[in-house]
């Protein structure tokens, strides 16, 4: 399945939501991981941020971040998630405090089949910057082994779309 989404070029079908609703939705779809991985998720985000994009991707994306930090989060802190908007933007930061990555690694993470874990298929975060960058937004990842690592998805607020199939 994740590989017939990595290929496929799919419609956006944006609307217009609230970033706080969305976000409170993914936590509480991952409370079964959080509870088991004994993992608590600490989030600030402004009620008044709303986006024009695809929900249901942007969820995808959400969901896959957060699980990522939920399996490596290391430490009793909290995993965080903030957003902010301005100058017509919406950036959100997903933060753990797992063992992070080496340089070598954070240059690979975002390519098809590339994992660090035992089971997985190395196409969540490829799938995931596919689907920002659909969006018109772009990702960033900050990572320091010992640390933590820290991602950073930028978004237009109004919603512009890299993707020839997206629809007004």
């Amino acid at each position: 399945n994740n590989l017939l989404l990595y290929a496929r070029q799919e419609d956006l079908r944006p609307t217009t939501f609230s970033l706080t609703g969305l976000i409170q939705e993914c936590i509480n779809q991952t409370e079964d991981t959080i509870k088991r991985e004994t993992v608590s998720i600490q989030w600030k985000i402004p009620e008044d941020i709303m986006l024009y994009a695809d929900r249901d991707k942007l969820k995808q994306v959400l969901l896959n971040l957060l699980q990522n930090a939920i399996e490596a989060n290391e430490t009793e802190k909290p995993i965080t998630v903030e957003a902010s908007q301005e100058d017509g933007k919406v950036t959100l930061w997903i933060k753990d405090r797992g063992k992070g990555m080496d340089q070598e690694t954070l240059k690979k993470i975002f390519q098809p089949f590339f994992t660090t874990k035992s089971k997985g298929t190395g196409l969540g975060l490829a799938i995931v910057k596919k689907l920002v960058e659909q969006m018109g937004g772009e990702i960033r990842v900050k990572s320091q082994l010992g640390e933590g690592t820290t991602v950073q998805i930028t978004l237009p607020a109004q919603g512009k779309s890299n993707s020839p199939h997206s629809q007004p």
